[in-house]
């Protein structure tokens, strides 16, 4: 199991302090949510958001058609923001905080092209998905602030124990967790 990373979104408190003696790394799952408000920008004619799945599996590298494909009965939404300058694949899920129904970023390809791009595409995104709003994990967007994003600290810790020693907890995405893999949005984390 060498070439495996494992990670505990989950944890009781009983196995925090299992999987710490086991040499899992705790780190943090705060977040930023952005609300489908008007946002006004002189770039949105550069972007475009792409939420059909067949133009969005062509537009694929190989690795994220494996991704679009293994995701297609978990209840996932896919879509991909383009621009002349490359591409952002992002993976979402609805969950729900507080009863309120949010579409949760469970992967993306490019954060730089991501906090760029999706402050423009929130109100398609929330109708699309049927949504009032975005919410990123902080991790994912290596230090970037999304402009109009509600920071969402959360209490909990996650764990994961590397597959080697330089990965780093950024590259840690929920894509093949429990949150995606058995996650009832119902039951919310």
């Amino acid at each position: 199991m060498k070439d495996y990373t494992f990670t505990n979104f989950t944890p009781s408190e009983t196995v925090a302090v299992l999987v710490g003696r086991l040499g899992f790394k705790e780190f943090e799952v705060n977040q930023q949510v952005l609300l489908p408000l008007r946002h006004l920008s002189l770039k949105t004619s550069e972007w475009a958001c792409e939420i059909d799945p067949a133009k969005i599996r062509t537009g694929l590298s190989e690795n994220e058609r494996i991704i679009f494909d293994d995701h297609q009965n978990l209840g996932c939404n896919h879509l991909i923001l383009k621009s002349a300058a490359g591409y952002c694949y992002v993976v979402l899920k609805k969950t729900y905080r507080r009863n309120i129904p949010l579409a949760k970023v469970q992967y993306l390809s490019n954060a730089e092209y991501f906090a760029e791009a999706v402050e423009m595409f929130v109100i398609k995104i929330c109708l699309r998905l049927k949504v009032l709003g975005v919410m990123v994990d902080e991790r994912y967007l290596g230090g970037r602030r999304l402009r109009k994003g509600i920071r969402y600290p959360h209490s909990r810790k996650a764990y994961f124990k590397p597959s080697s020693e330089s990965l780093e907890k950024n590259q840690i995405d929920t894509l093949y967790s429990e949150l995606v893999v058995l996650f009832n949005p119902r039951v919310g984390t």
